[in-house]
């Protein structure tokens, strides 16, 4: 910023002499007015009141020879503006040779601008003799710039014609710098323009004044900030430089831990090394104790096979025992009959003894079988307690293994359990998606909140009700009559009409026939649309019917209805519906016998009083709202909206 701005006495005159400026154009402006509107007006008044004055006493004056009454007259406007009296005796405007007889005396720019081209564009008047009595001329408005005739017209010669010349505004400067020499007096003017340049002036002198008062206010508020903020930035510098060998100090931190991992990443590098290795060596006990398994395997093989050889050699052992226990038996035998035929067969006792001797012989023989056998059993029992050791250390191994692979296998079922679970969750939640969707298709906000409102109904969801969606109820298919939804219940259809606006409804004296309007708390008014005639009523009101001649059409060829002893078997209702936030109370709730008017929370008992109305009214029997649907869904005639335009 210049020096020179920074000085108080500097600041002050250029707030001055800005404030002068801005002065002098408004009183540029104020003189403009004040000449061109206020004095033109004051101007347009004068002439009017002269005009139904002065040409009847100039008329007498004229006619005396009173020159000196007619100057005095004339000159009785201190000048202002011009009162020329001229010779011209002819009426019509244009006047050849016509000459100034008597004039205002003025030292006013107007006079020095008199010709036959300002008399011209001036208005004038007649004198006459005898004078005139009625104004031939007259302006309509202060506001006016052209003169209008009376419509009366008096009678006698013409003596000559008097003109209403204007004043001329003078130059704005000339008169501006004439009001300022005139200082301090001129300040203090109470009349004409001068009075607005000093109001003008010296408002925007003591605006300036109060404006230099405030900049110097805000210089110095800001001039202590700024030494408030410098005192802060070398706070901060002070704080920086702190910082900044924090900084270094951190970056010498970061340059050892730098160093500290790179030692690391190294041991990282020889620890990921050591565990390749134990992988290596873990695959390799793997592979080892797969093929011990196959060892296992092979020598349960064979501890199987010598199990059998050895219930064999048991069984063979056995036998000879028997043959042995046999043998003796037989022995004792022998003997006895020996010793009771010893008399009898002396000659066979050589032959019985040779006998004898070679049955001890086959016994002793038996004998050493049997002790290599027991010796075999023996060394082939230590084998088998050896592979019997190494067996069980195998199943330990074993065991251990297949708890793990139990473990794992129980966690995996349970994650198989954990999915199965998720998809059956899933599909469930796609079911339901599905029957939530297939009936909400191109559903708005509000038919969605309503669908949700006729789904958790208990007579909806027990099949007591049923209820379609976009449903097209015109009879012939030519025009489009898709309703909103239609509730079918015993012996009754019901027409809704779902009207998505939530401030207070009102409408004309002539509810059904005068257009319903949705007003907000700021007064707004917005037209509740509906799709036939000019409100909902009328919407309603005709679906309902063009679904009852339908509902009749399909009656008569659906068997089970046709069967009704009655003409009347159901009842067809329209129910307009607002959000539950909509005041109704201007709206009677029951439009006519079989038409309503409620609000979404009241849906559903609105429903059930058309239910009781329908059983008051008795008809000729109550139909099952499946039996209905069922006549709608089997007729080709009554389909959706969607499937007409397919």
């Amino acid at each position: 910023m210049p020096s020179i701005i920074n000085n108080p006495v500097s600041r002050f005159l250029y707030v001055f002499c800005f404030s002068f400026g801005a002065s002098a154009l408004i009183n540029q402006a104020n003189h403009r007015g004040y000449w061109d509107n206020t004095i033109y007006r004051v101007q347009t008044v004068d002439f009017n009141i002269l005009s139904h004055t002065l040409p009847t006493k100039l008329s007498y004056a004229l006619m005396a020879g009173d020159e000196g009454e007619i100057q005095r007259t004339l000159d009785s406007n201190y000048g202002h503006f011009g009162l020329v009296v001229t010779n011209c005796t002819i009426e019509r405007r244009d006047c050849p040779g016509e000459e100034v007889r008597f004039k205002t005396d003025s030292n006013f720019s107007w006079s020095n601008l008199l010709d036959a081209s300002t008399l011209a564009k001036s208005e004038y008047d007649l004198l006459r003799d005898p004078p005139p009595l009625y104004a031939e001329g007259k302006y309509n408005d202060a506001r006016d710039d052209a003169r209008k005739a009376t419509g009366f017209l008096n009678q006698g010669e013409v003596i000559g014609r008097v003109y209403y010349v204007r004043g001329v505004s003078p130059n704005f400067f000339s008169s501006y710098f004439v009001w300022i020499r005139s200082w301090p007096e001129g300040l203090w003017a109470d009349s004409g323009a001068k009075k607005y340049y000093a109001l003008t002036t010296l408002f925007a002198i003591a605006l300036g004044f109060a404006s230099w008062i405030v900049i110097e206010l805000t210089n110095g508020k800001w001039k202590q900030q700024k030494r408030i903020s410098e005192s802060l930035l070398r706070q901060k510098e002070a704080e920086s430089e702190a910082q900044e060998l924090r900084f270094q100090n951190q970056l010498n931190d970061y340059q050892l831990l730098e160093s500290q991992f790179s030692d690391s990443q190294k041991l990282i590098q020889l620890h990921q090394q050591t565990i390749y290795e134990k992988e290596i060596q873990l695959k390799n006990l793997n592979r080892d104790r797969g093929q011990a398994v196959h060892q296992i395997q092979q020598l349960k093989n064979e501890i199987q096979i010598k199990d059998n050889k050895i219930k064999a050699d048991e069984q063979s052992r056995i036998d000879i025992q028997k043959q042995l226990l046999e043998n003796k038996e037989l022995l004792q035998q022998k003997e006895k009959e020996l010793g009771s035929a010893q008399q009898s067969k002396l000659q066979d006792q050589q032959k019985l003894e040779q006998e004898l001797n070679q049955l001890l012989q086959d016994r002793e023989k038996l004998s050493q079988q049997l002790l290599t056998k027991d010796a075999q059993v023996r060394s082939e029992q230590e084998i088998k307690a050896l592979y019997e050791q190494q067996l069980d250390k195998a199943h330990q191994e074993k065991d251990e293994a297949e708890k793990r692979a139990e473990e794992v296998h129980h966690s995996k079922e349970e994650m198989v359990l954990q999915n199965q679970s998720l998809a059956k969750e899933n599909e469930r939640f796609k079911q339901q998606l599905s029957e939530v969707s297939q009936p909400n298709q191109d559903a708005n906000e509000f038919e969605k909140e309503v669908i949700r409102v006729l789904d958790g109904c208990e007579k909806i969801k027990s099949r007591e009700w049923e209820y379609l969606f976009r449903y097209d109820a015109s009879r012939d298919g030519k025009c489009s009559q898709a309703t909103d939804f239609v509730v079918i219940g015993q012996s009754f259809l019901a027409v809704i009409e779902a009207k998505g606006y939530g401030g207070k409804i009102i409408s004309g004296q002539n509810i059904l026939n005068s257009r319903w309007y949705c007003q907000n708390s700021q007064g707004h008014k917005i037209e509740v649309m509906s799709s036939w005639g000019i409100n909902p009523y009328m919407q309603v009101d005709t679906y309902a019917k063009s679904l009852m001649r339908v509902f009749e059409d399909l009656s008569k060829k659906w068997p089970r209805l046709k069967k009704s002893p009655r003409k009347r078997i159901a009842y067809s209702y329209g129910i307009v519906v607002f959000k539950s936030e909509a005041d109704i109370s201007d709206i009677p709730m029951k439009l006519s016998e079989f038409r309503r008017v409620t609000t979404l929370d009241n849906l559903i008992s609105t429903i059930e009083s058309v239910e009781q109305d329908v059983k008051t009214l008795k008809a000729g029997r109550l139909v099952r709202a499946s039996e209905i649907m069922q006549c709608i869904q089997n007729t080709s005639t009554f389909r959706h909206r969607d499937e007409r335009v397919a």
